[in-house]
C-alpha cells in the first residue's frame, strides 16, 4: 500500500478514535453506561487500529480493518458535510442581509449621527 494512503488510514483511525472519546465524555454525562461501553469500543479499536498503522507502516489490514476505515472515513464525510452546510447558510446570510446591509450604512450616510440613526433602524431582528 502507498505511504499516503497508509497516512491517510491512520488519520482516519486518530481522528475516529478521538470522536470516540468524545462521545464516551458525552455518554458518560448522560449516565448513558450502554453507549458508554459501546462508544469505549468503538475508541479502543480505532486506537488499536491507530497504532498498528503508525507504528508499523507495511502492517497487512484485515477485512475487518479495511471495514473500520471505511465506516470512519463515511463518519468523517458526513461530518464534513454538515459543517460545509453550516458554513454555508452563515455565508448567505453574510451575502444576503449583513453585507448589504453594512453597504448602506456606509454609501447612505455622510455623517456618525445618520450611520448611527440608519444602523440602529436596519439592525433590528424581527421577532
Amino acid at each position: 500500500m502507498d505511504a499516503k494512503y497508509v497516512k491517510l488510514f491512520t488519520e482516519i483511525a486518530r481522528t475516529i478514535s478521538v470522536l470516540s472519546e468524545n462521545v464516551m465524555d458525552y455518554n458518560k454525562g448522560q449516565n448513558d453506561d450502554k453507549a458508554y461501553e459501546a462508544s469505549e469500543t468503538m475508541r479502543n479499536e480505532y486506537t488499536n487500529l491507530w497504532h498498528k498503522l503508525e507504528d508499523n507502516p507495511d502492517a497487512k489490514l484485515s477485512r475487518a480493518e479495511y471495514a473500520k476505515i471505511y465506516i470512519g472515513a463515511l463518519i468523517i464525510v458526513e461530518q464534513i458535510e454538515s459543517k460545509i452546510k453550516k458554513d454555508k447558510i452563515a455565508l448567505d446570510g453574510y451575502k444576503a442581509d449583513l453585507i448589504p446591509k453594512l453597504e448602506q450604512v456606509v454609501n447612505q450616510t455622510k455623517s456618525d449621527v445618520d450611520a448611527a440613526k440608519l444602523g440602529e433602524k436596519i439592525f433590528q431582528i424581527e421577532k
